[in-house]
């Protein structure tokens, strides 16, 4: 409201005859700018902030995910290992078996072999087998015997064999089972060490994932401000314009009577004085610069070529028209126009462009001192710029 008021002020009092100096226009457009801009920037910081955000959610899903399947991971090596130990204790009950067999085994050969050396004492032969087959009544007994004899021996000896490969099987199975296990537990630890990484990565995931939504809060809620800003130095860039308007038409009105109006003719003269008083000599005598200046105010229209309203294009046409000079209508053809001219090197008069030659989308009249005049966008008048604020592409000198 402050603002209002003093702006509504200020245009009373030009319109009573002070003088309204170029800087106030130049310093209402700085402001606007300056605006924009921050706003613009903070718009582009919300963009990258909701990217990274974006990335960083992204980020947090892949690690919750990795973290669940680790997890499982860790439940299969565990069901893995149990499975494994139950194996290696079932291996050691059945070598314990086994050994038990051998070692029965074993103690009946012994048996036998102390009854065969009690009887090896009564023996004429010395051996208890040879006294058994040779005891038969005939031949063929005596054959029986033999076979039978043979087939005891060989019986005894399979068994046995048996038994030890059983039992070496059984302890070689026990090996490679204990070795498996190691792998195992070795490839649980590792399972338990990279779960414990992914918990702390996403642990740090989260927290940075907090302080980004905090930092967008923060950045929505300084977008807010801005605009407010924004808002007011448009009403003071609009107070200001209004200003150049009313003296451009009450000089209007007064050449049209041929005569003064008390005040207004004062004042629409002491702005222009002021408008050269802060152009180069260059810029002074320049006439296209001239035949600009006269429009400041005039509203944006898309499309406009006419004091009634002017679009970029537009305002660069009707001033060189003014100075009986032919013009293309955009500003795609307006800046294939003339020779090219660096930024470092342009003059008063020279044409700026934003784009590319052929191509370009705005263009606007250097004034020098790093400042030019344009019909900026919709909504806003013809104005003074800087190059400080927006920058062009490349220049043009007609």
């Amino acid at each position: 409201m402050w603002i209002r008021n003093r702006w509504r002020c200020l245009l009373v009092v030009i319109l009573v005859g002070l003088s309204l100096p170029v800087q106030l226009v130049q310093a209402a457009d700085s402001q606007v700018t300056t605006a924009q801009q921050a706003l613009a920037i903070n718009a582009q910081q919300g963009q990258d902030l909701q990217h990274q955000l974006q990335d960083q959610q992204a980020k947090v899903t892949q690690l919750n995910n990795a973290v669940a399947n680790q997890t499982l991971a860790l439940q299969q090596a565990e069901t893995k290992l149990a499975a494994n130990e139950a194996q290696l204790q079932d291996l050691g009950q059945r070598i314990k078996a086994t050994k038990v067999d051998i070692g029965a085994l074993k103690t009946d050969l012994q048996g036998q072999l102390v009854q065969l050396q009690q009887r090896n004492q009564k023996s004429s032969l010395g051996n208890a087998y040879a006294d058994y087959v040779l005891g038969g009544q005939d031949i063929a007994e005596m054959v029986t015997r033999a076979l039978a004899v043979r087939k005891i021996q060989q019986v005894t000896k399979s068994a046995l064999q048996t038994l030890q490969q059983a039992q070496h099987k059984l302890t070689t199975l026990k090996a490679s089972q204990q070795d498996q296990q190691a792998e195992l537990v070795a490839q649980k630890s590792k399972l338990v060490a990279d779960k414990a990484q992914l918990d702390q990565d996403q642990a740090a995931a989260l927290a940075q994932q907090t302080q980004l939504q905090a930092q967008l809060a923060a950045n929505q809620s300084m977008t807010q401000s801005l605009q407010d800003q924004l808002h007011q130095a448009q009403a003071h860039q609009a107070a200001i314009e209004a200003a150049a308007v009313a003296q451009r038409q009450a000089e209007a009105d007064q050449h049209t009577n041929d005569a003064p109006v008390e005040g207004i003719g004062s004042a629409s003269g002491a702005y222009g004085a002021a408008l050269d008083a802060n152009l180069t000599p260059a810029a002074a005598k320049n006439e296209i610069i001239q035949n600009a200046l006269q429009f400041l105010g005039v509203p944006y229209v898309w499309g406009g070529t006419t004091p009634s309203g002017f679009d970029c294009s537009g305002l660069v046409q009707y001033c060189y028209r003014m100075a009986g000079r032919s013009m293309p209508r955009v500003s795609q053809d307006q800046s294939a126009q003339g020779q090219h001219v660096s930024l470092g090197q342009v003059e008063p008069g020279d044409l700026l462009f934003w784009g590319s030659v052929g191509t370009a989308h705005h263009v606007a009249i250097y004034l020098g001192n790093g400042e030019y005049i344009h019909a900026p966008q919709p909504g806003e008048n013809v104005k003074i710029g800087t190059i400080a604020w927006f920058r062009p592409d490349f220049a043009r000198r007609v």
